[in-house]
């Protein structure tokens, strides 16, 4: 309401999470970015959403992570929210080598186990809104978040 009162919302929600509250305004010819709740969420709305809108605007490649097919150790699905709207969801992986290529362990939110022993994680998966669960032994494509070179 603040920032709607100040000039004009162009966007407000996503089918993401985290990150759903993002919210894109225009107040007196500057845009401003509302990205709301805890530090995965902002992480988000920065790079999903806010990082490919300014590479467009000054006209730059938006650079691309690296990725991989990896197989999944756990199931994981795509969620619904009270209103039934399906989420594009951010899951947070460790990706390891494998004899055959890579796997992908999803890393839960509270970690279920603390400290882990494999690490912080090293690669990303979203989910795609409406396609639904994603079962142990699927192969999904995973972002890397270092070098291919550091997965082990």
């Amino acid at each position: 309401e603040i920032l709607e009162n100040r000039g004009e919302v162009i966007c407000h929600g996503v089918l993401a999470a985290p990150g759903r509250p993002v919210c894109v305004t225009v107040i007196n010819g500057k845009a401003v970015i509302n990205t709301s709740g805890p530090m995965i969420a902002a992480y988000y709305a920065i790079n999903w959403c806010l990082r490919p809108v300014i590479a467009r605007w000054f006209g730059v490649p938006e650079v691309k992570p690296q990725t991989v097919t990896a197989t999944l150790t756990t199931a994981i699905g795509t969620p619904n929210v009270s209103d039934g709207a399906e989420l594009e969801l951010l899951y947070r992986l460790y990706v390891s080598k494998t004899a055959d290529g890579y796997e992908a362990e999803p890393i839960t939110f509270p970690p279920k186990t603390a400290p882990r022993s494999k690490g912080f994680p090293n690669g990303q998966f979203i989910s795609v809104a409406g396609k639904g669960n994603y079962p142990k032994g699927s192969e999904i494509e995973v972002q890397l978040l270092y070098p291919i070179e550091f997965i082990y």
